[in-house]
């Protein structure tokens, strides 16, 4: 969905990836996200695999330079709090595409077979260990 036309709180025009405007609303939503949850608390991130049009998402959502608007908002929110990290979702189900085929039926959405494989072997590890390194940062910082 982070492909998609947003609209954001006061603001109903609608907007997408790489304008100003959409980056500057989601940083404002995310910073308030930050500020609620308080600075001791990891938030991952996951940045956003490419995707296929279909049923799911229009061409346009397809653009590589709104995805790469996107991965690289979520890139800057990792540099600028301590406690936030991306989370490498995107090179994981590409890669995992690239040596099998493709694990979205739809373009979009992981199969749950394969997305529970891809869980299991390789994203719940990275997520214990990118929330402990965080932790421990955040503890090393204090």
């Amino acid at each position: 969905t982070e492909l998609a036309e947003h609209r954001f709180v006061d603001d109903p025009n609608p907007h997408v990836a790489g304008v100003p405007e959409f980056t500057a609303a989601r940083d404002a939503a995310f910073e308030r996200l930050v500020a609620t949850v308080g600075p001791d608390v990891p938030l991952l991130v996951a940045d956003v695999p490419s995707i296929t049009a279909g049923f799911f998402a229009t061409v346009e959502m397809t653009d590589v330079d709104r995805l790469a608007a996107v991965n690289e908002q979520v890139g800057a929110w990792d540099a600028r709090w301590p406690q936030v990290a991306r989370f490498d979702y995107r090179s994981r189900v590409e890669a995992i595409e690239a040596a099998s085929g493709s694990i979205r039926s739809d373009g979009v959405h992981p199969d749950p077979g394969p997305f529970e494989d891809l869980a299991r072997s390789v994203l719940v590890d990275q997520l214990i260990d990118q929330n402990a390194s965080i932790r421990a940062a955040l503890v090393r910082a204090r």
